[in-house]
Formats: C-alpha cells, sequence, structure tokens
C-alpha cells in the first residue's frame, strides 16, 4: 500500500462535517469510524542524568530541563502509532538529534505496554495524539481504488487540526494517480496544500514516518 497524509490546522472542528458530505456526495462508500493514536516518548531524564546531571545543588526543574535534549542510543525522542484499520499492529519510530525520522518497526501494540510499564525509567510518555473521524472508499478508472481517512486531531483533549489519509494499494503510486487525487481534492474543496508524500520504509512503516512528520511538533 502507499499512503499519503495531510494536516491542516486552519480549520474548525465542526469542518470534518462539511468535508464528509461532500466525500458523500462523491458517492464515496463510508467504511465506518476510524481513529488513530500518536503518542511521544522522552528519555526519563531520572536515567539519562543521573551521572551528568545529579547535583544536589541543582534543582530538580533545571536537571529536567538539561536532560530533555538528551539522547539514548541516538535517539531522542520515540513515537507509537496505532490505526484503527490495522488492529494489533503499531508502528514505533524513532528521531535523532537531527530531527529526521528513521525507519519504522511494525511491532505488536502491546508494546506499548512494555513501555509504560517494563521500560519507564528509561522512557517517559510526554504527549498523546489521538484522532477520531471516519473511513471512506472512492472507486474509479481514473484513480483506482483509494481509501479515504479524515479524523478531528486532539492533544490531551485539545483540537488542534484535521488530518487526511489517502491510501492506495499497490507499491507505488506513478504521476497519473497523483495528478488525479489532486484533482479530486481541489474538486472537494479539501485542503491542498502539505501533502506528505512518501517517507521512509514501505506500507505501516512509510505511514508512521509520515504521520511524525506532520504531528510531531503539534
Amino acid at each position: 500500500m502507499v499512503t499519503i497524509l495531510q494536516y491542516s490546522a486552519d480549520v474548525t472542528a465542526t469542518t470534518i462535517s462539511t468535508y464528509r458530505s461532500e466525500l458523500s456526495a462523491q458517492l464515496a462508500q463510508n467504511l465506518g469510524k476510524w481513529s488513530f493514536e500518536l503518542k511521544m516518548y522522552k528519555p526519563n531524564p531520572a536515567s539519562i542524568g543521573r551521572s551528568e546531571h545529579h547535583n544536589g545543588n541543582i534543582p530538580q526543574g533545571q536537571q529536567e530541563a538539561a536532560a530533555a535534549d538528551q539522547e539514548i542510543g541516538g535517539v531522542a525522542a520515540l513515537y507509537t502509532l496505532t490505526q484503527a484499520h490495522s488492529k494489533g499492529d503499531m508502528v514505533y519510530v524513532t528521531q535523532g538529534s537531527a530531527v529526521q525520522s528513521q525507519p519504522g518497526v511494525v511491532v505488536s501494540d502491546s508494546f506499548d505496554m512494555v513501555l509504560q510499564n517494563k521500560m519507564k525509567s528509561i522512557w517517559i510518555l510526554r504527549q498523546t495524539l489521538r484522532g477520531d473521524g471516519a473511513e471512506y472508499e472512492l472507486m474509479g478508472d481514473a484513480y483506482g481504488r483509494v481509501k479515504v481517512r479524515l479524523a478531528n486531531v486532539f492533544l490531551q483533549g485539545t483540537f488542534r487540526g484535521l488530518l487526511f489519509q489517502y491510501e492506495y494499494e499497490g507499491d507505488s503510486l506513478d504521476d497519473r494517480q497523483q495528478q488525479h487525487l489532486m484533482e479530486f481534492i481541489q474538486s472537494s474543496g479539501f485542503p491542498s496544500s502539505n501533502l506528505i508524500i512518501g517517507g521512509s520504509g514501505t506500507g505501516l512503516v512509510q505511514t508512521g514516518t509520515q504521520f511524525v512528520e506532520a504531528l510531531a511538533q503539534k
């Protein structure tokens, strides 16, 4: 599969209803609810600061600030992504000091519990982004079979924007398909900027790096 991702912050929480109505007008098949969860873990200051920053004269807050830019094995942040349509599978993606996502790994969704329970002395959960929306399917000779997913994005319960995901069958997306997708986006009135095409890896791994690129700084 090939995915294209897009995040728009210049919307309201009710904008999604307008876009869902437009998809229905395009005779897209409603496949039901769709959701995702992207979690960001940072190195635990207590573990990486134990030798370098541990000093009784340094306040705890300063120790944490000093440790915030530290890395564990070259990793400054670790992200986990779960999506409703890929039940049982989770992608984790790492970032280093260059702020570039490294190829992710597909693991069981129980890996998240391992991070929070077994590895909390090393990694601390810092941020959780959740998306709630719907999934549709388009079929046509122009662009083939495309699944369109859209969701409102929330950070700790606060609305942050709207995310679109376009998923194609196959291993690549040719220029003709990209052109027809852009025509569909424009004719539907969807946002047409900030499309994230490609990314490290393929399949779910590619999708994971796209999510990090789109949402990591939100």
